[in-house]
């Protein structure tokens, strides 16, 4: 292979990183309430608001607001709270009602379409019936990590960087255990029976 097209294989492949690296930027909304961890009561009236990733382009011109449950990359859509609403609106104002069980793994999303939804943080609902025990990764809405984010930081989010898997992972909630060690042979030998 000549220099010029190792170079340009090199361009190519970076070109292809940034078009990625661009189109995920823009590709979502930051939702900005509920903080990680709220509570919210039945027949109280709150607003979800969002931003644009980048607040010069709107990402669509408008956008449903989702509630929705469940486990990280496993959601459930409940029902749309709001829907066809402008985008630049930033808001949409969500009343739990009677038919809303009390969960504390709630998410809000915000978009049109998946490529460009935007998800809140997990959010209690006290509402009908009580409210069940967390037994996960804190602020992952009482779930534990998954393979794919197999640590739960000493903050209670999953993630796989080492402030994650590190010091202070609270390895109950992680997937399978995980902690930031090397399986002993006989360990090893156990996982691939």
């Amino acid at each position: 292979m000549s220099i010029s097209s190792n170079l340009l294989n090199k361009f190519l492949f970076v070109h292809a990183i940034v078009l990625l690296l661009s189109a995920t930027i823009h590709a979502s909304y930051q939702v900005t309430f509920p903080p990680v961890g709220q509570i919210l009561f039945l027949g109280q009236s709150y607003n979800v608001t969002w931003e644009n990733q980048d607040d010069s382009i709107p990402i669509e011109p408008m956008v449903d607001v989702l509630l929705s449950h469940g486990e990280p990359g496993n959601l459930t859509i409940d029902y749309p709270i709001c829907a066809n609403i402008p985008s630049s609106d930033q808001l949409c104002v969500y009343t739990p009602a009677a038919t809303d069980p009390s969960r504390q793994d709630y998410v809000f999303i915000v978009g049109k379409s998946q490529p460009n939804y935007g998800y809140s943080n997990y959010f209690v609902l006290n509402s009908t019936g009580p409210v069940p025990d967390s037994s996960g990764c804190p602020a992952m809405g009482g779930h534990n990590c998954t393979e794919s984010l197999p640590c739960c930081s000493s903050s209670g989010f999953c993630g796989s960087s080492a402030d994650h898997c590190g010091v202070g992972c609270l390895s109950q909630f992680s997937f399978n255990g995980f902690r930031n060690k090397r399986p002993s042979k006989q360990n090893a030998m156990f996982h691939h029976l």
